[in-house]
């Protein structure tokens, strides 16, 4: 570079906007050689929103501010944005890639300056925190300039200079679906390869680009590879997690090295804005990675899968994000067996309520439901979108000898936060036949699912039902219930079952990882045994496992739902 001027031009398009501003810069492949985008920089819209509360905050003295999140999101491309823009608006830009120098860009040209030569007011330091430099230089810090770091999670990167100048945090968002096609389409990539990468290894663009680039045959060993890395990656978590204190101690010390391939971050909100002290959120984005997850730990003991989530729970993490997805999936396979039987739940003053579970299996949208007769029952009912009720599923069974009904809502946590909503209570109980409302006839029960003693303790010394309303205190009961992962493991028929469940699993994440288990794009078929598909084959091919005894209680579907294809086992 040095003092070397404009070699040639270059766009960068805004996704999903007609805007192009050609931007002239300098040897295009010293600039972009993380996304090997030599030609086109991808500008996500969140750039464009990130850049501007960088703005703001420098003209409100608030000079410092590190940009990370998940490893491999493009942190260095949104560097190379702020750069082109400023650039192109002739602002004076410094760029720090190395330790012994940095790159500054002004009116006199481009040129290279020693690490110590401090930078003046109005210049924007950006700072890529890599192995050649790692936190910003003397000339940076001791400067004028406000400093913009894009850093990994790990705090060896940012931790020290950012308390002692006060800076701020703003946490990247990962990929969605959308700007995944949109990476695939500027670079040339087939979407029907593409897609399936995404789905089945989440939003990583830097190592789906890399498989895509080869060939399929590569691209199959390179996939299989990986998978023996993150198998390996998942046993020494496995390992470590038994002796740490907490979620941070394993997040900063391995942060960087495996276990990125396995918990992907986000920021808790969409528009936390900066912070100094930012919230993340945890997801393990596919079905994939959940499976590979809970396959490691019914190989081990039950004393090791609750010390497994009682530390997630000790985090300020989403309580659903993580372990919580995992853990209401396996109940949702284990209390949907035929092999199940009866469950015991234990109540208050030492009372029992005896649950009958069923191998009959429906998907219902929430509030909505057909009508149900004995012949039906008992039946394991779950919503379709689960994050909008207050329980995971319910369980209707009849009692012949009594001749009346037992409707019992399971919520399952592996937190101490939970809590019922009595307003969903309401909703669902206007939404049930009539024969199934709280009465003489029909008794209502609550069932706190957790993974160890001291939560059921917790649940039942708290009986944290709905106060707000009297009816329900009334008609209401409360019981727990410790589900332990099964010890029979290395049996296929479970793990198949939470694979089934699992592509019914609609998490929160729909905004990232839209199309993967979307109940919606899901054509179902009666009890006899045979499986649902996507609408598009392809969306289901890289993750999913055949679906047995479901049908739908949607007004648009049921008995009569068209016969459908099993899905492809992963």
């Amino acid at each position: 570079m040095h003092d070397a001027r404009v070699t040639s031009l270059r766009s960068f398009t805004a996704c999903g906007k007609e805007m192009t501003m050609e931007c002239d810069f300098i040897d295009r492949e010293w600039f972009i050689p993380a996304f090997r985008l030599y030609d086109h920089l991808l500008i996500r819209n969140e750039y464009i929103s990130i850049l501007g509360v960088i703005k703001q905050a420098q003209s409100s003295g608030k000079k410092h501010i590190v940009v990370t999140g998940h490893p491999g999101i493009g942190k260095t491309a949104f560097l190379y944005y702020i750069l082109l823009t400023r650039l192109y608006n002739g602002e004076p830009t410094a760029l720090q890639k190395h330790d012994h120098i940095y790159y500054l860009f002004d009116s006199e040209g481009a040129r290279q300056v020693p690490p110590d030569v401090q930078t003046d007011e109005g210049v924007w330091a950006l700072m890529d925190s890599n192995c050649q430099a790692r936190i910003p230089c003397r000339g940076f810090l001791e400067g004028s300039a406000g400093i913009v770091q894009a850093a990994s999670p790990n705090p060896d990167r940012y931790q020290g200079w950012a308390k002692e100048h006060k800076a701020r945090f703003i946490i990247m968002d990962l990929w969605t679906q959308d700007e995944i096609l949109a990476l695939g389409a500027i670079c040339g990539l087939a979407s029907h390869r593409l897609i399936p990468l995404f789905q089945k290894w989440g939003p990583s663009p830097n190592f789906l680009c890399q498989l895509m680039e080869l060939d399929p045959d590569h691209c199959d060993y390179s996939d299989r590879g990986r998978e023996r890395y993150i198998q390996t990656a998942l046993q020494n978590f496995m390992w470590n997690f038994e002796s740490a204190a907490s979620m941070a101690d394993i997040t900063q010390s391995n942060w960087a090295d495996d276990l990125h391939l396995i918990f992907f971050l986000r920021p808790e909100s969409k528009n936390q804005g900066l912070s100094i002290n930012p919230s993340v959120h945890l997801i393990i984005p596919t079905p994939y990675l959940r499976g590979i997850i809970i396959t490691a730990l019914y190989a081990r003991n039950q004393a090791v899968q609750t010390r497994f989530f009682q530390l997630f729970n000790t985090t300020p993490l989403t309580q659903k994000s993580v372990v919580g997805t995992i853990f209401e999936t396996a109940m949702h396979a284990h209390f949907s067996s035929a092999t199940c039987g009866v469950i015991v739940c234990s109540g208050v003053n030492g009372s029992e309520f005896r649950l009958h579970t069923s191998s009959v299996h429906w998907i219902y949208s929430p509030y909505k439901f057909t009508p149900l007769s004995h012949s039906d029952l008992p039946v394991y009912l779950r919503p379709s979108a689960p994050h909008k009720v207050t329980c995971n599923a319910i369980v209707i069974q009849y009692n012949r000898e009594a001749d009346n009904y037992d409707v019992i809502l399971l919520r399952a946590t592996v937190g101490r936060h939970d809590f019922i909503k009595y307003q969903d209570l309401d909703k669902l109980n206007a939404a049930l036949p009539v024969h199934f409302h709280p009465g003489p006839r029909c008794r209502w029960s609550f069932v706190w699912v957790v993974p160890d003693d001291s939560l059921s303790t917790h649940y039942l010394q708290q009986n944290l039902l709905p106060t707000e309303s009297t009816s329900w205190c009334e008609v209401l009961r409360a019981y727990t219930y410790v589900f332990h992962l099964p010890e029979d493991w290395e049996d296929d028929e479970f793990l198949d079952r939470f694979g089934e469940a699992d592509c019914w699993q609609d998490t929160v994440e729909e905004d990232i990882m839209e199309g993967i288990a979307n109940p919606k794009e899901v054509i179902m078929e009666d009890i006899a045994g045979r499986a649902p598909s996507y609408a598009d084959e392809s969306m289901a091919e890289a993750s999913a496992l055949p679906k047995k005894d479901a049908r739908s209680l949607s007004p648009s579907a049921g008995p009569s739902a068209q016969p459908s294809k099993r899905m492809k086992t992963s």
